[in-house]
């Protein structure tokens, strides 16, 4: 009989010890919340820039890493959202974190090498968001191939774009808008991201060598931003295997032939063509269909 209850108790134990544990919230990595430690230090934040603006989504913007501190889990830190079963850093949302002052200068930045020693340890990110952030170097190698969204609007890039930001096979959302030094080359073969890819932003970068038969291997793409390019010639045939397209701006470029063309695209509710040197009739295009934004 008291090996039985023996047997119960311990069972009682084992079972409490695993409620226990698994409704304790995973503590991150403690690489990962060094390195975020030493990304806070590596920028300079003005505090009071930040309170002014507005982030993508309408919320009012603070410096979030204000709250990051090293004696508390960094999962729990603002715009560090963690993997609730194994603790991995897999979010870092810091759009707008210190914005801009009257006199529009940066109110985060980074030091150019900054960046990649961020992302090293960040293995298994998925979502990064530092629009607006002045990182003032190019996008290293070192991306995790987990990312599905990749938000670096308006952050000073500059040299090449590496190919590997195009194979990346997770990934739906690529914004880097407003990035005039920035040069984008896409690749001839087919991307890794063809099947996954929603969302493309490139409108003020420099795009070089067109638009390869690749592009149209994009059959997931929803939205695609590429005003003020320096794309020029005919529109290419990739351009018209994009059946999904719900939104396009190709407008302030070099580009020609027939706006006609555009009719084929059936779900097609915001298109932007202005400044360039297309021909033919914008009420073809009104015939039969309403449009959010028309602009020709």
């Amino acid at each position: 009989m008291d090996r039985v209850k023996l047997v119960f108790f311990m069972l009682y134990i084992f079972l409490y010890q695993l409620a226990f544990s698994s409704s304790s919230p995973h503590l991150c990595p403690k690489d990962q919340a060094l390195a975020l430690l030493q990304f806070k230090h590596m920028f300079s934040i003005n505090p009071d820039a930040s309170y002014a603006c507005f982030d993508h989504t309408g919320i009012q913007s603070y410096p979030r890493t204000l709250s990051w501190n090293k004696s508390t889990n960094c999962c729990s830190w603002d715009g560090v959202h963690c993997d609730e079963t194994t603790g991995q850093v897999i979010v870092l949302d810091l759009p707008l974190a210190a914005n801009f002052k009257a006199s529009d200068q940066f109110g985060l930045s980074l030091g150019p090498h900054n960046f990649e020693l961020l992302l090293k340890n960040l293995t298994q990110l998925r979502e990064l968001d530092l629009d607006h952030v002045d990182i003032s170097s190019t996008i290293p190698q070192n991306l995790s191939s987990h990312l599905t969204t990749l938000r670096l609007s308006d952050t000073q890039l500059r040299r090449v774009l590496p190919e590997r930001v195009f194979h990346l096979s997770n990934l739906e959302l690529l914004d880097l808008i407003d990035n005039p030094h920035l040069t984008v080359s896409f690749p001839t073969t087919n991307w890794n991201s063809s099947a996954s890819l929603i969302y493309l932003g490139l409108s003020d970068v420099n795009i070089t060598g067109g638009i390869p038969e690749s592009f149209g291997h994009l059959t997931s793409l929803q939205l695609l931003y590429m005003r003020n390019t320096n794309l020029s010639g005919p529109i290419l045939t990739p351009i018209w295997n994009l059946t999904n397209i719900e939104s396009l701006v190709l407008s302030v470029n070099h580009l020609e032939g027939s706006i006609s063309h555009f009719s084929i695209f059936e779900k097609l509710k915001w298109l932007s063509l202005g400044n360039n040197n297309f021909d033919g009739q914008l009420e073809l295009l009104s015939f039969n269909r309403s449009w959010t934004q028309l602009e020709f």
